[in-house]
């Protein structure tokens, strides 16, 4: 599943896909560990820098240079916003959401046919 989403720097549209968008905890102690892939359509703005929204300090910027493809590692148990930006002018070119979900498993109910004649 990926989400397709636009940024735009100097009036040029850029069109890129988060994968995946989700993950899925399976007990609420866990934590995703996850490697997230933004892909551009077209070659991306310039050189750009990914972070956690609520924190600076994972920023990781990236050379643009042939490249259209981009991995950034997140490790949550919660829901996320990433965030896109020039390296140069650090202008914000985008925000993304990265969701975070619980595992619940659905109980079903079983339906006995007690036919008592």
């Amino acid at each position: 599943m990926s989400a397709k989403e636009k940024i735009s720097s100097n009036n040029v549209q850029y069109s890129f896909s988060l994968q995946p968008e989700i993950c899925v905890l399976e007990s609420p102690q866990s934590f995703c560990h996850q490697t997230v892939v933004f892909e551009f359509i077209d070659q991306p703005p310039h050189n750009i820098c990914i972070y956690i929204k609520q924190n600076l300090a994972s920023k990781q910027c990236y050379s643009s240079k042939h490249r259209s493809i981009f991995n950034y590692v997140v490790n949550t148990d919660t829901s996320i916003e990433l965030v896109i930006e020039d390296e140069i002018t650090h202008k914000i070119l985008g925000i993304t959401e990265f969701k975070v979900t619980k595992y619940k498993p659905v109980r079903q109910r079983r339906r006995f046919s007690w036919n008592l004649l």
